[in-house]
């Protein structure tokens, strides 16, 4: 899982840290912080940067605040604790979180910070079974969780088409903004009137799309003069999706997947993507068999280039406008500096 290829990682102060927390920390996970900052693996699981200094307070003692945060809301009362002992969660400190809300912990209880042991709170379980314990510390975790050996660990880590990815949000001096990403269907406006009904369309059709939501890629500190943007955009056409590589070497990368329903029509159909008028990923169904086509893949924006045009279109050995449309869904997800 290789660090993205953004400028060298800007650590933080790690003996005021541990200084002002009253302990010292695992050297793996200093290690990992070091190489690559604050951020996630696959967009799931999130390993807490250690300290803060911008926003609307400097704090040095984020690891501690969030467990305390944790005590403070009864988290501790209304879960059993990992063992019989009572007092369990005094030595629990939150190093990381998953999406889905999964915590993950170090056992604290032992003086040298590099024998701490992983608890992993399951938020999807039932609550006689929402622990799991780990003899080892925060990297084997991780790297159990890639290489597959654990289960648990490579669970909350979830797969990922090329291997691992991880996605820095910010380090010591930097914030990076979080990775964009938009959502669009296809309800807009066709001939007057809304296709809520289904909207008849053709073989080679490029599909009108309406923005749904959209999230992250601001790019505040990164954009030319501190300009904020967006970096996912729809034309007025209402049938390109422009995705921006941004302004940082190398750019970004994109995950598009795209889904069609239909009517089951004679024939086939499927849809098509297009970047830039090219096609560079299609799938095509049996329609009488399966109502939906669906289809994923990578657009590569290289930083400081135009975007990328992203359209979608309809494929299909049909008669003309005997395809129904029922519904299009289109996402992107980036990644800065892949």
């Amino acid at each position: 899982m290789p660090p993205p290829p953004l400028p060298p990682v800007i650590p933080p102060p790690w003996t005021e840290i541990e200084h002002a927390m009253g302990l010292a920390l695992p050297s793996d996970y200093r290690d990992f912080i070091d190489l690559y900052g604050d951020g996630r693996i696959n967009a799931t699981l999130s390993v807490f940067f250690p300290a803060r200094r911008g926003g609307y307070r400097r704090s040095l003692t984020v690891l501690a605040d969030n467990t305390a945060g944790l005590r403070a809301n009864g988290f501790f009362d209304e879960f059993a604790c990992p063992s019989s002992n009572s007092d369990q969660s005094s030595d629990l400190l939150l190093w990381g979180q998953t999406l889905a809300g999964d915590l993950l912990f170090w056992s604290t209880a032992t003086e040298d910070p590099d024998e701490w042991t992983t608890w992993v709170f399951l938020q999807r379980t039932g609550v006689r079974d929402c622990w799991r314990h780990f003899d080892g510390g925060m990297a084997e975790f991780i790297v159990g969780g890639i290489d597959g050996r654990l289960a648990t660990a490579a669970e909350l880590i979830g797969p990922r088409s090329g291997g691992p990815r991880w996605t820095r949000l910010r380090d010591w001096e930097h914030d990076y903004g979080h990775p964009p990403s938009a959502m669009f269907d296809d309800f807009v406006p066709t001939r007057g009137h809304w296709p809520i009904d289904g909207r008849h369309t053709s073989n080679g059709s490029l599909i009108p799309l309406r923005k749904l939501g959209q999230s992250g890629g601001e790019q505040l500190p990164l954009g030319p003069n501190g300009v904020q943007r967006r970096l996912i955009e729809l034309d007025q056409s209402s049938t390109t999706v422009r995705l921006s590589g941004g302004s940082r070497h190398p750019g970004i990368s994109y995950e598009v997947t795209a889904e069609l329903g239909s009517e089951a029509p004679p024939g086939t159909v499927g849809l098509e993507l297009l970047r830039d008028g090219h096609p560079i990923a299609s799938t095509l169904v049996d329609a009488s068999n399966l109502r939906s086509a669906r289809l994923e893949t990578e657009v590569l924006v290289t930083a400081g280039t135009p975007a990328a045009a992203v359209q979608l279109r309809v494929v299909a050995n049909a008669p003309a406008e005997s395809v129904v449309i029922s519904h299009v869904y289109l996402s992107a997800k980036g990644t800065l500096g892949s």
